[in-house]
This record gives C-alpha cells, sequence and structure tokens, in this order.
C-alpha cells in the first residue's frame, strides 16, 4: 500500500461508484485500468469482479474515502442480492450447458468412431489396418476420457447454479438476519470502547510509535521535553486523536445504519405465528427433525437454539448425519421443521 497515493488522479479511468447496505459493500466500476491503479486497489483490499466491471470490496472508512476521492459521489447500488445471484446462477447455468453439449459431442465422435470397426475385430498385427486400428482405439479412449470429464463440469456448475438462489434466499432467514443484527451491536460497542480506551492512550502511543527517541523502556520521558518539542508534541498528539475520534465515529454511524436495515428487514420477515414454548416439538440433541425446505430431508439435531422468551427458534444439524440432501445449511429454522423423531428414522 502506497502512501500518500494520488487517487484522484485517475479519475478519468473510472466511471462510479456505488454502495450496497444489502452486502455492505462499496463498487468501483470502470473499464480496463493501468497496472498502477490495480495495484493499488489489490493492496487496499479490493477485488475485482470481471463479469460485473467493477472493484468491490467491504465497507471500511478508508475505502469510502478512496471511492469518493475516484467520483467524487458514492450511489446506490441498484442491483439487490438476489438480482446479483439470479444473474450468477443464470451465468453458471450456461456454463453447465455448454459442458453437457461438449460432453455429448466427445460421445458421438467417439460413436462415430467405433462404427467403423467391426464389433469384435481384433487388431490384426502386421495388417496394413493395424495402424491405424490402434490409432482409433486410442481417440475413442481420449474421446471417452473428455466426454467423463465435461460431465463432470456440467455437474459441477449445475451445482453452482443451484447453490447460488439457495444462498441468496437463505441471507434472509430470520434466524440468521437476527444473529446478524447482533453481531452487528456486538461490533458497535467494540468500536465506542475503542474509541474511549485508546483516547485516554493516545498520548503514549504517540510518543511510542512517532517519537522513539523520547521513550526509555517503553515510558515516555515527556516531562523532559522543553517548550518547543511539548508544544509539537501536543500540537501532534491532538491531530491524532482528532482523526481517530472522527474515524470512530463513521464507523459507529455506519454501523448504526446496518443495524437499522437489517431490523427493519427482520420486522418483516420474523415468524409470527411461532408457537408457544409449551407447543412446541420437545426437541433435545441427538433427536432427528425433517425439513420442509430440504423437501423432507433429515438430520440430527447438535443443538437447539431458543429465544430469549425460551421458544425453540432453530435447531443447528450434525453435518454428518443428514438424510436426503447433500448440500444444506446447518441451522435450521423452526418454522420449516414439520417432523421429529428420538431414532433415526427409516427413510427410503
Amino acid at each position: 500500500m502506497t502512501e500518500n497515493f494520488d487517487w484522484t488522479a485517475f479519475q478519468d479511468e473510472v466511471d462510479y461508484a456505488s454502495y450496497s447496505l444489502d452486502d455492505d459493500k462499496l463498487r468501483v466500476f470502470s473499464g480496463r485500468v493501468t497496472s498502477e491503479l490495480y495495484d493499488e486497489f489489490k493492496s487496499n483490499g479490493w477485488n475485482r469482479a470481471y463479469k460485473q466491471g467493477c472493484f468491490f470490496a467491504k465497507w471500511t472508512p478508508r475505502r469510502e474515502d478512496i471511492a469518493l476521492a475516484l467520483c467524487e459521489e458514492i450511489v446506490d447500488e441498484d442491483s439487490t442480492a438476489e438480482d446479483r445471484a439470479k444473474e450468477r446462477s443464470e451465468r453458471f447455468a450456461g456454463y453447465s450447458e455448454h459442458a453437457t453439449e461438449r460432453a455429448q459431442d466427445a460421445r458421438d465422435r467417439s460413436d462415430a468412431i467405433s462404427r467403423n470397426i467391426p464389433f469384435g475385430q481384433p487388431i490384426l498385427v502386421g495388417h496394413h489396418s493395424e495402424k491405424r486400428h490402434r490409432r482409433d482405439i486410442d481417440r475413442m479412449w481420449k474421446l471417452t476420457g473428455k466426454s467423463v470429464e465435461e460431465g463432470r463440469k456440467a455437474e459441477y456448475w449445475q451445482r453452482r447454479a443451484d447453490a447460488a438462489i439457495r444462498h441468496a434466499e437463505a441471507r434472509y432467514e430470520p434466524g440468521k438476519i437476527a444473529r446478524r443484527v447482533k453481531k452487528l451491536g456486538a461490533e458497535k460497542r467494540k468500536k465506542q470502547r475503542e474509541r474511549n480506551t485508546n483516547k485516554s492512550h493516545m498520548r503514549e502511543y504517540v510518543i511510542k510509535d512517532h517519537y522513539p527517541d523520547l521513550a526509555y523502556y517503553d515510558r515516555p520521558r515527556y516531562g523532559e521535553l522543553d517548550n518547543t518539542e511539548r508544544s509539537k508534541v501536543d500540537a501532534d498528539i491532538a491531530a491524532r486523536v482528532a482523526r481517530h475520534e472522527q474515524w470512530s465515529d463513521r464507523w459507529i454511524e455506519h454501523l448504526d445504519s446496518q443495524i437499522a436495515y437489517w431490523q427493519a428487514i427482520y420486522n418483516e420477515v420474523k415468524p409470527d405465528d411461532l408457537p408457544e414454548a409449551g407447543e412446541q416439538f420437545p426437541l433435545k440433541k441427538g433427536c432427528w427433525v425433517k425439513s420442509s425446505y430440504y423437501r423432507g430431508a433429515w438430520g440430527k439435531v447438535q443443538r437447539v437454539n431458543k429465544s430469549r422468551d425460551k421458544r425453540i427458534s432453530s435447531v443447528t444439524i450434525d453435518e454428518n448425519n443428514v438424510i436426503g440432501v447433500k448440500f444444506f445449511v446447518r441451522r435450521w429454522d423452526y418454522t420449516e421443521l414439520t417432523a421429529w423423531s428420538e431414532t433415526r428414522p427409516e427413510v427410503e
């Protein structure tokens, strides 16, 4: 990361910048950029999304300043997480379709070669057809291998396409949103503690880091400075404390907006018909539950998660004991559970 890098000198290389509350990411849209600008983006934690034509990164005050230096304005992102997941799913489905076509083409070519060889015909050693016969067998073997490889690619991209949609839908499960709000609240309290705690120790940090010749055995000898040096240190400390407070305030303001956004979404999707504690399934660790979300899949309960009113909100599933589904989210909401069993169910 280059210190004092002049981002404003590269404004002509970018189009616009956007921010999405949904995934908390900044995006700077551009075409091809110079290697110097690309390297600076990468060193500051930005990644390149070639299909979207942008650089993207999680929000931080520094990255917001970079986007503002390049574009002077940050607009709201038009596309949502669902839109991007749908585009990604369609793209992966296209890859799967193309791989399937290539697998079928290789299979057809192999079959066409085999039709030229009589069934059960051995290689006639020493005959003029020996060389061609061996070449055809080798080509058939390679084409068959290619067909199998492309078939595996088709399955892989189809799984990616399905997972893209499932991941986007899982983001808005009530339990996940509630945990996200709780985590954001913890991050906000941490930033508030850092703002207050670090301020009291900022003087010592500044002297130790920026005036090492004034420190003795990690104890600042601030009292030995003359008035001129002390005024210089005090001015530097005041400036750094002010920047620290401004930085922390931006973080806290940003986390407040994130909490308000996800709390509003939770109020829309939270289950209002959750049964009372006495009316719920008597779930415990080791029992099995059936999920409607995964089309009747069964999973063994590893942990029962309860809300503040003692009602079961979700269960955590043992990833090694699931019947009927290969790819799944380990936390299942109570609202999607349709049955339970104390022992492993007999499922065909």
